[in-house]
């Protein structure tokens, strides 16, 4: 088969012609020491983008050494790897190093051009960065704003750098709830979204923060129907940037549902939390049953809005099943308070009574009065519904005694009041003669 062996030589001989390319690829490439830095900038962008901070660290290290070996220690691609390694440690909570290397890095920078260029505007955006990270918000402040200022000078008003710039000043603001800075936040945050979409498309997931942002924003100041479409934007790409079961994600379900809701938007709502309910019962964390058991609350409470009591009361029911017999009574109370209500507005009188009987307990367990009165004025207005009046009179007598406990003398003369009905109801005339005389007594305080 002579064509065969000639086809085979000719595939031996494109195979080493293969190798001998890639081995003069890899000795340019290694010695040209711009393209192995901007191929480790590369991978650091994308370890970083992907929050990915502990492994892009060995890479931004290596790219610092490199740039101070062939470029020298105060060549600007020296500051700009410095500036990455600063955001690096930066996210990982390591602010004193982060803080260092951006203050060499914005040293090389004025150094090299002055003031008013761009290499400054960034060291200026690591150091006010690497402060927001520390929570230090107003010294971040001015840091940034003179960033913004030079890039505002210098730079193209769609460049994405800018846009970066605006997003971290609508942030520092924001967070420090400076209310006469509110329109700059809002324009500042629109124009970093307009950029950035401009920039990488509408679908890229550095949109998700700006977003977020924004919608948050719009959120605290209840412009609900503003926040909703860039709470479900933000949701959608953190997904696939963080996973659709990400604890990121769960947050921000949480608010688009309370964004829906206070829209009326009930099944949109309710859609929102069995997402997080997907997520809670997922991750599995510490505080994980206390999530579930709100989540179940919230949706009992969604239900009971559009008329759906039944499936109301079984979510209720859920919301304490969840916590389980461990759980802490602050967390169990408001549970059982959900439940009563439903069972009482369902007039399921027995299941409230044993429910509100429950939450007695913790509230003299916890010595908290008042929670205690609000329970025993329900518990005597149920009783007396069910017909079972004469079954209240220790809940009466505790009445009055928490109001005297609390120097209470409206509540104690009310409570006074209430207890000499109840007496006279059983035929006990002089016992109520006598409360009405407390009462009477009291009220002229």
């Amino acid at each position: 088969m002579p064509g065969f062996n000639r086809y085979r030589r000719v595939l031996a001989v494109v195979a080493s012609l293969l190798v001998v390319a890639m081995v003069i690829f890899a000795m340019r490439f290694y010695r040209n020491p711009q393209a192995r830095w901007n191929a480790l900038n590369g991978k650091i962008e994308k370890l970083t983008s992907d929050g990915k901070y502990e492994a892009a660290t060995p890479a931004a290290q290596k790219a610092l050494a490199l740039a101070q070996t062939k470029f020298g220690e105060r060549d600007v691609r020296a500051a700009t790897s410095l500036e990455n390694l600063a955001e690096i440690y930066s996210k990982q909570g390591k602010g004193v190093e982060a803080e260092q290397l951006a203050h060499r890095a914005l040293d090389i920078a004025q150094a090299g051009s002055g003031s008013d260029n761009p290499e400054v505007a960034r060291a200026l955006y690591t150091m006010a960065e690497v402060q927001v990270d520390e929570n230090q918000l107003a010294k971040a402040e001015p840091l940034c704003r003179e960033a913004l200022e030079i890039q505002q000078r210098i730079l193209p008003p769609d460049d994405p750098t800018l846009g970066h710039s605006l997003h971290l000043m609508a942030y520092i603001y924001q967070m420090q709830f400076k209310t006469d800075k509110y329109s700059e936040v809002e324009a500042d945050y629109q124009q970093a979204l307009t950029i950035r979409e401009k920039a990488f498309g509408p679908d890229d997931l550095l949109i998700a923060p700006t977003a977020g942002m924004l919608g948050r924003f719009y959120f605290t100041q209840a412009r609900w129907s503003e926040a909703e479409p860039l709470l479900a934007r933000e949701i959608s790409l953190d997904a696939r940037r963080l996973g659709p079961d990400h604890a990121d994600v769960r947050m921000s379900l949480a608010m688009l549902a309370s964004a829906q809701q206070d829209l009326k938007e009930y099944e949109k709502a309710e859609e929102s939390r069995k997402r997080m309910l997907e997520i809670e019962k997922k991750n599995k964390t510490a505080d994980g049953p206390v999530q579930v058991s709100s989540t179940y609350g919230v949706l009992s409470q969604l239900e009971h809005l559009q008329g759906n009591d039944t499936q109301a009361e079984v979510y209720a029911e859920q919301s304490v099943e969840a916590l389980g017999s461990g759980a802490a009574d602050s967390w169990r109370e408001p549970a059982l308070i959900r439940l009563a209500e439903l069972y009482r507005d369902e007039g399921k009188n027995a299941e409230a009574e044993k429910n509100y009987k429950k939450l007695l307990e913790f509230a003299a367990t916890h010595s908290d009065l008042v929670r205690e009165r609000t329970t025993l004025d329900e518990l005597i207005r149920l009783l007396d519904v069910e017909g079972k009046a004469a079954e209240s009179e220790p809940y009466h007598k505790r009445r009055v005694g928490i109001a005297d406990q609390m120097h209470d003398y409206a509540g104690g003369v009310a409570a006074r009041v209430a207890y000499a009905a109840f007496l006279r109801r059983v035929n006990r005339a002089s016992e109520a003669d006598e409360m009405e005389k407390q009462a009477n007594t009291m009220s002229r305080y």
